[in-house]
Protein backbone atom coordinates (compact mmCIF):
# COMPACT_ATOMS: atom_id res chain seq x y z
CA UNK A 1 0.00 0.00 0.00
CA UNK A 2 1.20 3.49 -1.03
CA UNK A 3 2.12 5.25 2.17
CA UNK A 4 0.73 8.61 1.63
CA UNK A 5 -2.95 7.15 1.04
CA UNK A 6 -4.80 10.20 2.61
CA UNK A 7 -4.13 13.54 4.30
CA UNK A 8 -4.00 11.93 7.78
CA UNK A 9 -1.19 12.07 10.53
CA UNK A 10 1.41 9.08 10.29
CA UNK A 11 0.19 5.92 12.13
CA UNK A 12 2.13 5.18 15.26
CA UNK A 13 0.15 2.57 16.84
CA UNK A 14 1.76 -0.46 18.39
CA UNK A 15 -0.21 -3.22 16.81
CA UNK A 16 -1.32 -3.65 13.12
CA UNK A 17 -3.82 -5.91 11.88
CA UNK A 18 -2.99 -9.13 9.58
CA UNK A 19 -4.08 -10.50 7.22
CA UNK A 20 -2.78 -13.66 7.92
CA UNK A 21 -4.85 -13.79 10.86
CA UNK A 22 -8.32 -12.80 10.30
CA UNK A 23 -10.28 -15.45 10.95
CA UNK A 24 -8.86 -15.19 14.49
CA UNK A 25 -10.41 -11.47 14.57
CA UNK A 26 -14.07 -11.93 14.07
CA UNK A 27 -16.50 -12.78 15.91
CA UNK A 28 -18.01 -16.08 16.17
CA UNK A 29 -21.58 -14.85 15.37
CA UNK A 30 -20.01 -11.77 12.75
CA UNK A 31 -22.26 -13.49 9.87
CA UNK A 32 -25.26 -13.95 12.05
CA UNK A 33 -24.80 -10.27 13.32
CA UNK A 34 -24.02 -8.74 9.23
CA UNK A 35 -26.71 -10.98 7.39
CA UNK A 36 -29.21 -8.51 6.23
CA UNK A 37 -32.85 -8.73 5.40
CA UNK A 38 -32.87 -10.43 1.76
CA UNK A 39 -33.75 -7.07 -0.56
CA UNK A 40 -34.69 -7.41 -4.36
CA UNK A 41 -33.86 -3.73 -4.34
CA UNK A 42 -30.13 -4.14 -3.27
CA UNK A 43 -30.01 -6.23 -6.42
CA UNK A 44 -31.83 -3.90 -8.56
CA UNK A 45 -29.29 -1.40 -7.02
CA UNK A 46 -26.61 -3.46 -7.98
CA UNK A 47 -27.51 -3.98 -11.64
CA UNK A 48 -28.20 -0.20 -11.68
CA UNK A 49 -24.59 0.82 -10.53
CA UNK A 50 -23.32 -1.89 -13.23
CA UNK A 51 -24.73 0.64 -15.52
CA UNK A 52 -23.40 3.44 -14.78
CA UNK A 53 -26.02 5.05 -12.03
CA UNK A 54 -25.71 5.03 -8.42
CA UNK A 55 -29.79 5.19 -6.63
CA UNK A 56 -29.25 8.32 -4.44
CA UNK A 57 -31.89 9.27 -2.22
CA UNK A 58 -34.31 12.68 -3.06
CA UNK A 59 -32.24 12.96 -6.38
CA UNK A 60 -33.40 12.62 -10.07
CA UNK A 61 -32.51 9.85 -12.57
CA UNK A 62 -30.37 12.06 -14.43
CA UNK A 63 -28.64 13.30 -11.08
CA UNK A 64 -27.50 9.85 -10.29
CA UNK A 65 -25.91 8.73 -13.65
CA UNK A 66 -22.51 8.74 -12.47
CA UNK A 67 -20.08 5.31 -13.26
CA UNK A 68 -18.07 4.70 -9.94
CA UNK A 69 -15.65 2.88 -11.39
CA UNK A 70 -14.13 5.40 -13.11
CA UNK A 71 -15.53 8.66 -11.58
CA UNK A 72 -13.04 11.23 -10.87
CA UNK A 73 -14.20 12.40 -7.18
CA UNK A 74 -14.16 16.06 -7.78
CA UNK A 75 -16.62 17.42 -10.57
CA UNK A 76 -20.59 16.10 -9.44
CA UNK A 77 -23.26 17.57 -8.24
CA UNK A 78 -23.52 20.80 -6.50
CA UNK A 79 -25.62 20.03 -3.65
CA UNK A 80 -23.80 19.01 -0.28
CA UNK A 81 -26.27 16.08 0.40
CA UNK A 82 -25.59 14.63 -2.98
CA UNK A 83 -21.70 14.30 -2.14
CA UNK A 84 -22.24 13.23 1.45
CA UNK A 85 -24.40 10.69 0.24
CA UNK A 86 -21.62 9.36 -2.33
CA UNK A 87 -18.40 9.85 -0.11
CA UNK A 88 -20.27 6.87 2.48
CA UNK A 89 -19.74 4.27 -0.53
CA UNK A 90 -23.06 2.70 0.64
CA UNK A 91 -23.24 1.25 -2.47
CA UNK A 92 -20.63 -1.65 -0.53
CA UNK A 93 -23.74 -2.41 1.58
CA UNK A 94 -25.77 -3.92 -1.59
CA UNK A 95 -23.57 -6.69 -2.05
CA UNK A 96 -24.80 -8.35 1.69
CA UNK A 97 -28.94 -7.31 0.46
CA UNK A 98 -29.04 -9.30 -2.20
CA UNK A 99 -26.21 -11.75 -1.65
CA UNK A 100 -28.57 -14.92 -1.47
CA UNK A 101 -30.57 -13.87 -4.28
CA UNK A 102 -27.77 -14.41 -6.26
CA UNK A 103 -25.73 -17.65 -8.18
CA UNK A 104 -21.64 -17.64 -7.86
CA UNK A 105 -21.29 -15.94 -11.05
CA UNK A 106 -23.78 -12.88 -10.09
CA UNK A 107 -21.93 -13.07 -6.46
CA UNK A 108 -18.52 -12.56 -8.06
CA UNK A 109 -18.84 -10.25 -10.66
CA UNK A 110 -21.21 -7.74 -8.34
CA UNK A 111 -17.84 -8.44 -5.80
CA UNK A 112 -15.45 -7.28 -8.85
CA UNK A 113 -17.82 -3.83 -8.88
CA UNK A 114 -17.93 -2.86 -5.75
CA UNK A 115 -13.78 -4.00 -5.08
CA UNK A 116 -13.28 -1.65 -7.99
CA UNK A 117 -15.33 1.33 -6.75
CA UNK A 118 -13.56 0.86 -3.53
CA UNK A 119 -10.04 0.70 -4.75
CA UNK A 120 -10.92 4.16 -7.40
CA UNK A 121 -11.99 5.76 -4.23
CA UNK A 122 -8.85 4.64 -2.31
CA UNK A 123 -6.95 5.68 -5.72
CA UNK A 124 -8.57 9.04 -5.81
CA UNK A 125 -10.80 10.81 -3.12
CA UNK A 126 -8.74 9.24 -0.10
CA UNK A 127 -6.25 11.81 -0.68
CA UNK A 128 -7.27 14.22 -3.31
CA UNK A 129 -8.08 17.59 -1.17
CA UNK A 130 -10.33 18.64 -4.38
CA UNK A 131 -13.09 15.72 -3.32
CA UNK A 132 -15.69 17.37 -1.78
CA UNK A 133 -16.80 16.30 1.86
CA UNK A 134 -14.03 12.93 1.57
CA UNK A 135 -13.43 13.90 5.41
CA UNK A 136 -16.34 15.22 6.20
CA UNK A 137 -16.97 13.82 10.29
CA UNK A 138 -20.24 11.59 9.74
CA UNK A 139 -19.23 10.69 5.78
CA UNK A 140 -15.97 8.86 7.11
CA UNK A 141 -17.62 6.81 10.43
CA UNK A 142 -20.70 5.76 7.64
CA UNK A 143 -17.91 4.87 5.04
CA UNK A 144 -16.24 2.77 7.71
CA UNK A 145 -19.16 0.72 8.48
CA UNK A 146 -19.96 0.08 4.89
CA UNK A 147 -16.21 -0.90 3.99
CA UNK A 148 -15.68 -3.04 7.27
CA UNK A 149 -19.17 -4.73 6.92
CA UNK A 150 -17.99 -5.15 3.24
CA UNK A 151 -14.72 -6.94 4.37
CA UNK A 152 -16.21 -9.00 7.24
CA UNK A 153 -19.04 -10.44 5.59
CA UNK A 154 -16.71 -11.29 2.11
CA UNK A 155 -14.10 -12.79 4.65
CA UNK A 156 -16.06 -14.88 6.05
CA UNK A 157 -18.51 -15.63 3.16
CA UNK A 158 -16.37 -16.57 0.24
CA UNK A 159 -12.83 -15.40 1.81
CA UNK A 160 -11.08 -16.79 -1.81
CA UNK A 161 -12.58 -14.04 -3.24
CA UNK A 162 -9.93 -11.73 -1.90
CA UNK A 163 -6.15 -11.70 -2.12
CA UNK A 164 -3.35 -10.76 0.70
CA UNK A 165 -2.50 -7.49 -1.18
CA UNK A 166 -6.61 -6.77 -1.27
CA UNK A 167 -6.93 -7.93 2.68
CA UNK A 168 -3.55 -5.52 3.41
CA UNK A 169 -5.05 -2.55 1.59
CA UNK A 170 -8.76 -2.53 3.30
CA UNK A 171 -6.91 -3.76 6.85
CA UNK A 172 -4.87 -0.48 6.42
CA UNK A 173 -7.88 1.91 4.72
CA UNK A 174 -9.90 0.89 7.76
CA UNK A 175 -7.22 1.89 10.70
CA UNK A 176 -6.79 5.07 8.60
CA UNK A 177 -10.38 5.82 9.17
CA UNK A 178 -10.12 4.67 12.70
CA UNK A 179 -7.30 7.09 13.21
CA UNK A 180 -9.35 10.09 12.09
CA UNK A 181 -12.28 9.29 13.48
CA UNK A 182 -10.44 8.89 17.50
CA UNK A 183 -8.54 12.25 16.75
CA UNK A 184 -10.05 14.23 19.09
CA UNK A 185 -10.03 16.85 16.75
CA UNK A 186 -12.39 15.41 14.51
CA UNK A 187 -14.57 14.28 17.25
CA UNK A 188 -18.20 15.79 16.94
CA UNK A 189 -19.08 15.67 20.60
CA UNK A 190 -22.64 15.93 21.70
CA UNK A 191 -24.23 15.59 18.15
CA UNK A 192 -25.65 13.18 15.94
CA UNK A 193 -22.54 12.90 14.02
CA UNK A 194 -20.90 12.37 17.69
CA UNK A 195 -23.06 9.39 18.13
CA UNK A 196 -22.29 7.64 14.87
CA UNK A 197 -18.47 8.05 15.21
CA UNK A 198 -18.48 6.88 18.62
CA UNK A 199 -20.96 3.63 18.30
CA UNK A 200 -19.63 2.65 14.83
CA UNK A 201 -16.03 2.27 15.82
CA UNK A 202 -16.94 0.54 18.86
CA UNK A 203 -19.40 -1.61 16.75
CA UNK A 204 -16.24 -2.40 15.07
CA UNK A 205 -14.25 -3.27 18.02
CA UNK A 206 -16.82 -5.85 19.15
CA UNK A 207 -16.82 -7.15 15.81
CA UNK A 208 -13.36 -7.89 15.77
CA UNK A 209 -13.02 -8.41 19.06
CA UNK A 210 -10.44 -5.72 19.77
CA UNK A 211 -7.56 -7.26 17.78
CA UNK A 212 -4.48 -5.54 17.38
CA UNK A 213 -4.94 -1.50 17.38
CA UNK A 214 -8.52 -1.61 18.21
CA UNK A 215 -7.77 -3.09 22.11
CA UNK A 216 -6.37 0.49 22.35
CA UNK A 217 -9.23 1.95 21.42
CA UNK A 218 -12.15 0.45 22.59
CA UNK A 219 -12.45 1.80 26.26
CA UNK A 220 -12.03 5.49 24.86
CA UNK A 221 -15.04 5.17 22.10
CA UNK A 222 -17.08 2.73 24.95
CA UNK A 223 -16.82 5.77 27.01
CA UNK A 224 -17.68 8.28 24.25
CA UNK A 225 -20.79 6.45 23.52
CA UNK A 226 -22.01 5.74 27.02
CA UNK A 227 -21.75 10.09 27.20
CA UNK A 228 -23.19 10.30 23.68
CA UNK A 229 -26.80 8.39 24.70
CA UNK A 230 -26.61 10.39 28.01
CA UNK A 231 -26.68 13.58 26.13
CA UNK A 232 -28.62 12.91 23.04
CA UNK A 233 -32.02 13.10 24.91
CA UNK A 234 -33.59 14.79 27.75
CA UNK A 235 -34.80 12.97 30.89
CA UNK A 236 -37.86 13.04 29.01
CA UNK A 237 -36.85 10.82 25.71
CA UNK A 238 -36.80 14.09 23.62
CA UNK A 239 -33.94 14.46 21.55
CA UNK A 240 -32.02 16.96 21.75
CA UNK A 241 -31.31 18.38 18.22
CA UNK A 242 -35.04 19.81 17.88
CA UNK A 243 -37.09 17.85 15.33
CA UNK A 244 -39.59 15.09 14.93
CA UNK A 245 -37.12 13.73 11.87
CA UNK A 246 -33.82 13.47 13.69
CA UNK A 247 -36.06 11.93 17.24
CA UNK A 248 -37.17 8.88 14.85
CA UNK A 249 -33.29 8.93 13.28
CA UNK A 250 -32.07 8.57 16.49
CA UNK A 251 -34.44 5.76 17.79
CA UNK A 252 -33.26 3.87 14.95
CA UNK A 253 -29.78 4.38 16.24
CA UNK A 254 -30.64 3.55 19.76
CA UNK A 255 -32.10 0.05 17.88
CA UNK A 256 -28.75 -0.54 16.67
CA UNK A 257 -26.54 -0.02 19.57
CA UNK A 258 -29.53 -2.53 21.03
CA UNK A 259 -28.51 -4.90 18.38
CA UNK A 260 -24.97 -5.18 19.74
CA UNK A 261 -25.74 -7.57 22.79
CA UNK A 262 -25.34 -10.20 19.86
CA UNK A 263 -22.02 -9.63 19.97
CA UNK A 264 -21.97 -8.33 23.98
CA UNK A 265 -22.97 -11.69 24.97
CA UNK A 266 -24.45 -9.54 28.00
CA UNK A 267 -27.29 -6.99 28.08
CA UNK A 268 -26.89 -3.59 27.00
CA UNK A 269 -26.36 -0.71 29.42
CA UNK A 270 -30.01 -0.38 31.29
CA UNK A 271 -30.06 3.11 30.38
CA UNK A 272 -30.16 2.93 27.37
CA UNK A 273 -33.33 0.29 27.10
CA UNK A 274 -35.42 3.06 29.62
CA UNK A 275 -34.67 5.88 27.28
CA UNK A 276 -35.60 3.60 24.44
CA UNK A 277 -39.07 3.62 26.01
CA UNK A 278 -39.25 6.83 27.40
CA UNK A 279 -37.99 8.04 22.76
CA UNK A 280 -40.74 6.12 21.22
CA UNK A 281 -43.72 7.56 23.84
CA UNK A 282 -42.58 11.18 22.93
CA UNK A 283 -42.32 10.19 18.65
CA UNK A 284 -46.25 8.62 19.13
CA UNK A 285 -46.80 11.98 20.92
CA UNK A 286 -45.80 13.77 17.67
CA UNK A 287 -47.83 11.66 15.43
CA UNK A 288 -50.40 13.81 13.38
CA UNK A 289 -53.86 12.84 12.83
CA UNK A 290 -53.11 11.55 9.35
CA UNK A 291 -49.78 9.59 11.04
CA UNK A 292 -47.03 11.64 10.05
CA UNK A 293 -44.51 13.77 11.53
CA UNK A 294 -45.03 17.28 11.73
CA UNK A 295 -42.65 19.30 9.65
CA UNK A 296 -40.93 20.95 12.75
CA UNK A 297 -37.14 21.72 12.02
CA UNK A 298 -35.31 19.36 9.68
CA UNK A 299 -38.29 17.45 9.33
CA UNK A 300 -39.28 16.05 5.93
CA UNK A 301 -42.79 15.88 5.02
CA UNK A 302 -44.85 12.56 4.31
CA UNK A 303 -42.55 10.68 7.69
CA UNK A 304 -45.24 7.75 8.19
CA UNK A 305 -45.04 6.37 11.62
CA UNK A 306 -47.94 3.79 12.31
CA UNK A 307 -49.64 5.10 15.19
CA UNK A 308 -53.19 6.49 15.74
CA UNK A 309 -53.79 8.28 18.95
CA UNK A 310 -56.63 8.29 20.73
CA UNK A 311 -59.15 10.40 19.36
CA UNK A 312 -62.18 11.69 21.77
CA UNK A 313 -61.84 14.71 24.01
CA UNK A 314 -58.24 16.35 24.40
CA UNK A 315 -55.12 14.80 25.43
CA UNK A 316 -52.30 17.89 26.93
CA UNK A 317 -49.01 15.68 26.88
CA UNK A 318 -46.67 18.17 28.58
CA UNK A 319 -42.56 17.93 27.57
CA UNK A 320 -42.09 21.15 28.76
CA UNK A 321 -38.97 20.01 30.84
CA UNK A 322 -37.67 19.70 26.86
CA UNK A 323 -39.20 22.48 25.55
CA UNK A 324 -42.59 20.20 24.10
CA UNK A 325 -46.20 20.76 25.12
CA UNK A 326 -48.64 18.41 22.90
CA UNK A 327 -52.66 19.11 22.72
CA UNK A 328 -54.13 16.83 20.67
CA UNK A 329 -57.81 14.88 20.13
CA UNK A 330 -60.79 16.01 18.82
CA UNK A 331 -62.79 19.31 18.82
CA UNK A 332 -66.62 19.26 19.60
CA UNK A 333 -67.51 18.51 15.95
CA UNK A 334 -65.08 15.53 15.92
CA UNK A 335 -62.83 17.36 13.94
CA UNK A 336 -59.53 15.84 14.89
CA UNK A 337 -56.57 18.53 15.73
CA UNK A 338 -52.96 18.23 16.75
CA UNK A 339 -51.10 21.25 18.45
CA UNK A 340 -47.77 21.76 19.40
CA UNK A 341 -46.11 24.28 21.24
CA UNK A 342 -42.48 24.71 20.99
CA UNK A 343 -39.58 26.73 22.84
CA UNK A 344 -36.06 24.73 22.97
CA UNK A 345 -32.63 25.87 22.22
CA UNK A 346 -30.39 22.54 23.23
CA UNK A 347 -27.96 21.99 20.44
CA UNK A 348 -26.54 24.49 17.84
CA UNK A 349 -27.20 21.69 14.67
CA UNK A 350 -30.15 21.82 12.80
CA UNK A 351 -31.00 25.23 14.56
CA UNK A 352 -34.14 26.31 13.13
CA UNK A 353 -35.59 30.22 14.68
CA UNK A 354 -38.76 28.34 15.73
CA UNK A 355 -38.65 29.57 19.72
CA UNK A 356 -42.04 29.72 21.14
CA UNK A 357 -43.72 28.38 17.38
CA UNK A 358 -47.29 26.50 17.15
CA UNK A 359 -47.49 24.12 14.67
CA UNK A 360 -51.61 23.80 14.23
CA UNK A 361 -53.29 20.48 12.23
CA UNK A 362 -56.25 21.03 12.58
CA UNK A 363 -59.75 19.08 10.19
CA UNK A 364 -57.99 17.54 7.93
CA UNK A 365 -54.64 19.75 7.33
CA UNK A 366 -51.94 21.37 8.94
CA UNK A 367 -53.26 25.24 9.36
CA UNK A 368 -49.94 26.86 11.13
CA UNK A 369 -47.15 24.43 9.93
CA UNK A 370 -43.64 25.11 9.20
CA UNK A 371 -41.07 25.15 6.31
CA UNK A 372 -39.58 21.79 6.65
CA UNK A 373 -36.10 20.71 5.49
CA UNK A 374 -35.05 21.69 1.68
CA UNK A 375 -31.53 21.22 2.23
CA UNK A 376 -27.81 21.28 4.32
CA UNK A 377 -27.02 23.96 2.33
CA UNK A 378 -27.41 27.09 4.45
CA UNK A 379 -25.98 28.90 1.58
CA UNK A 380 -29.38 28.76 -0.58
CA UNK A 381 -31.86 30.92 -0.54
CA UNK A 382 -34.47 29.00 0.30
CA UNK A 383 -32.61 27.00 2.84
CA UNK A 384 -32.25 30.84 5.18
CA UNK A 385 -35.91 31.51 4.69
CA UNK A 386 -36.82 28.11 5.84
CA UNK A 387 -34.91 28.10 8.82
CA UNK A 388 -35.90 32.11 9.40
CA UNK A 389 -38.55 32.95 11.98
CA UNK A 390 -40.41 33.86 8.64
CA UNK A 391 -40.83 30.03 7.88
CA UNK A 392 -42.09 29.51 11.57
CA UNK A 393 -45.17 30.79 13.78
CA UNK A 394 -43.32 32.68 16.04
CA UNK A 395 -43.02 36.42 17.29
CA UNK A 396 -39.52 37.87 16.27
CA UNK A 397 -37.81 41.34 16.01
CA UNK A 398 -37.24 42.62 12.88
CA UNK A 399 -33.79 42.40 11.30
CA UNK A 400 -32.35 41.11 13.94
CA UNK A 401 -30.60 37.80 13.29
CA UNK A 402 -31.04 35.25 16.19
CA UNK A 403 -28.83 33.57 17.72
CA UNK A 404 -28.08 30.19 16.84
CA UNK A 405 -25.60 29.91 19.35
CA UNK A 406 -26.69 28.12 22.32
CA UNK A 407 -23.98 29.09 24.66
CA UNK A 408 -24.25 32.67 23.73
CA UNK A 409 -27.46 32.99 25.17
CA UNK A 410 -27.88 35.13 28.07
CA UNK A 411 -30.57 32.66 28.96
CA UNK A 412 -31.68 29.35 27.44
CA UNK A 413 -35.42 29.05 26.07
CA UNK A 414 -37.78 28.26 28.42
CA UNK A 415 -41.13 26.40 28.22
CA UNK A 416 -43.59 26.06 31.41
CA UNK A 417 -47.49 24.54 32.00
CA UNK A 418 -49.43 27.75 33.92
CA UNK A 419 -52.41 25.58 34.10
CA UNK A 420 -53.90 22.87 31.96
CA UNK A 421 -55.13 25.80 29.51
CA UNK A 422 -51.92 27.83 29.21
CA UNK A 423 -48.77 27.05 28.43
CA UNK A 424 -45.97 30.28 28.71
CA UNK A 425 -42.52 30.46 26.93
CA UNK A 426 -39.39 32.90 27.22
CA UNK A 427 -37.00 33.28 24.37
CA UNK A 428 -33.59 35.55 24.62
CA UNK A 429 -32.66 34.64 20.94
CA UNK A 430 -33.02 37.97 19.70
CA UNK A 431 -31.17 40.12 22.60
CA UNK A 432 -34.33 40.71 24.55
CA UNK A 433 -36.81 38.92 26.59
CA UNK A 434 -39.99 37.79 24.44
CA UNK A 435 -42.81 36.03 26.06
CA UNK A 436 -45.44 34.00 24.72
CA UNK A 437 -48.31 32.49 26.31
CA UNK A 438 -50.80 30.27 23.96
CA UNK A 439 -54.38 29.80 25.31
CA UNK A 440 -55.84 26.41 24.45
CA UNK A 441 -58.77 26.43 26.82
CA UNK A 442 -61.01 26.82 23.77
CA UNK A 443 -59.26 24.59 21.36
CA UNK A 444 -61.81 22.63 21.65
CA UNK A 445 -64.25 25.21 19.69
CA UNK A 446 -61.20 26.35 17.38
CA UNK A 447 -60.04 29.10 19.00
CA UNK A 448 -56.23 29.32 20.18
CA UNK A 449 -55.36 32.41 21.48
CA UNK A 450 -51.61 33.43 21.65
CA UNK A 451 -50.74 36.44 23.24
CA UNK A 452 -46.49 38.11 22.93
CA UNK A 453 -44.56 40.62 25.54
CA UNK A 454 -41.83 42.10 24.76
CA UNK A 455 -39.80 42.27 28.33
CA UNK A 456 -36.79 44.52 27.91
CA UNK A 457 -36.11 47.69 25.85
CA UNK A 458 -35.59 48.14 21.96
CA UNK A 459 -34.54 50.89 20.05
CA UNK A 460 -37.11 53.07 19.10
CA UNK A 461 -37.39 52.07 15.52
CA UNK A 462 -37.09 48.96 15.79
CA UNK A 463 -40.26 46.38 14.93
CA UNK A 464 -41.89 43.20 16.65
CA UNK A 465 -43.01 40.37 14.02
CA UNK A 466 -45.23 38.29 14.62
CA UNK A 467 -45.44 35.80 12.00
CA UNK A 468 -48.15 33.32 10.80
CA UNK A 469 -47.15 30.60 8.05
CA UNK A 470 -49.31 28.18 6.46
CA UNK A 471 -47.99 25.62 4.49
CA UNK A 472 -50.15 25.43 1.60
CA UNK A 473 -51.66 28.45 -1.09
CA UNK A 474 -54.45 30.02 1.26
CA UNK A 475 -56.87 32.99 -0.37
CA UNK A 476 -56.29 35.54 2.22
CA UNK A 477 -58.87 38.87 2.65
CA UNK A 478 -57.68 41.45 5.01
CA UNK A 479 -59.83 43.34 7.23
CA UNK A 480 -59.62 46.49 9.91
CA UNK A 481 -58.71 44.13 12.52
CA UNK A 482 -58.85 40.58 11.49
CA UNK A 483 -57.58 38.48 8.40
CA UNK A 484 -59.52 35.46 6.72
CA UNK A 485 -57.19 32.85 5.20
CA UNK A 486 -59.45 29.85 3.19
CA UNK A 487 -57.49 27.07 2.77
CA UNK A 488 -57.86 23.78 1.29
CA UNK A 489 -60.83 21.91 3.65
CA UNK A 490 -60.87 25.09 6.41
CA UNK A 491 -61.77 28.77 6.39
CA UNK A 492 -59.14 29.98 9.37
CA UNK A 493 -59.92 33.74 10.91
CA UNK A 494 -56.83 35.60 12.38
CA UNK A 495 -57.87 38.49 14.22
CA UNK A 496 -55.43 41.23 16.20
CA UNK A 497 -56.82 42.86 19.48
CA UNK A 498 -54.38 45.89 18.94
CA UNK A 499 -53.09 48.08 16.52
CA UNK A 500 -50.54 46.88 14.28
CA UNK A 501 -48.63 49.12 11.85
CA UNK A 502 -48.85 47.36 8.64
CA UNK A 503 -49.76 43.56 7.76
CA UNK A 504 -48.19 41.28 5.12
CA UNK A 505 -49.49 38.55 3.29
CA UNK A 506 -47.05 36.64 0.84
CA UNK A 507 -47.89 33.82 -1.51
CA UNK A 508 -45.31 31.74 -2.52
CA UNK A 509 -42.03 34.05 -4.24
CA UNK A 510 -43.02 37.45 -4.64
CA UNK A 511 -41.10 40.29 -4.67
CA UNK A 512 -41.83 41.94 -1.50
CA UNK A 513 -41.07 38.54 0.31
CA UNK A 514 -41.06 34.95 0.15
CA UNK A 515 -43.41 31.85 1.11
CA UNK A 516 -42.36 28.45 0.65
CA UNK A 517 -42.67 24.77 1.43
CA UNK A 518 -40.29 22.11 1.15
CA UNK A 519 -42.31 18.66 1.68
CA UNK A 520 -39.38 16.72 -0.40
CA UNK A 521 -35.32 17.41 -0.05
CA UNK A 522 -34.34 19.84 -2.73
CA UNK A 523 -37.94 20.44 -3.77
CA UNK A 524 -40.00 23.15 -2.69
CA UNK A 525 -43.74 24.71 -3.05
CA UNK A 526 -45.36 27.44 -2.65
CA UNK A 527 -47.07 28.77 1.03
CA UNK A 528 -48.74 31.47 2.17
CA UNK A 529 -47.60 33.70 5.32
CA UNK A 530 -49.32 36.32 7.28
CA UNK A 531 -46.96 38.87 9.05
CA UNK A 532 -48.09 41.46 11.87
CA UNK A 533 -45.80 44.70 12.30
CA UNK A 534 -45.57 46.13 15.41
CA UNK A 535 -43.79 49.41 17.14
CA UNK A 536 -41.37 48.08 19.34
CA UNK A 537 -42.61 48.98 22.76
CA UNK A 538 -41.68 47.80 25.75
CA UNK A 539 -43.63 45.49 28.09
CA UNK A 540 -46.13 46.02 25.17
CA UNK A 541 -48.10 42.79 24.68
CA UNK A 542 -49.62 41.56 21.12
CA UNK A 543 -52.73 39.16 21.24
CA UNK A 544 -54.01 37.19 18.21
CA UNK A 545 -57.12 35.02 18.68
CA UNK A 546 -57.16 32.29 15.57
CA UNK A 547 -60.53 30.60 15.05
CA UNK A 548 -61.68 27.61 13.11
CA UNK A 549 -64.60 27.76 11.20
Amino acid sequence: MEENLNPLPEIRWNQDLCQNHLNDYFHPRSLDYLKPVVSKVSKFRLEALAAGEVPLKNFRKEESKVDLQTFNWKEGHDSRNWWWQLQQLNVLDWLRGCWDLCDDSERYNYFLLTKKILFRWIEVASREADSPLAWHDHAACLRLRHIAFWFTFISIAEPSYLSGETKQRILDLIKIHVVFLCDEDNYSKHTNHGFDQAFLVYQLCLLWRGAGYLASVQSLVYTRLLDEIDCAFTDQGVHKENSPGYQKFMIGRLAEVKKIEMLLDASADKKLGEMDVKAKRFLKALVLPNSTLPMIGDTKGGVVIRYQAPRSGLHVMDYTESGYLIVRGEDTSARQLHMVVKSSHFSRYHRHDDDLSVHLYYGGEVLLGDGGLYSHNEKEEIRRFIRSPLAHNVVSIKDVQAERLNTALIYPPTLNLENPYLVKGRTYAYGVCLEREVDYSALHRGELIIRDRVLGGLDENQKVLVNFFIPKKAVCSIGEDFSVLETRKNVMHISASQQYETVEFVLGIEDQGIAVVSEKVNVYDDASRLTFVYPGVENGCFEHRICVL
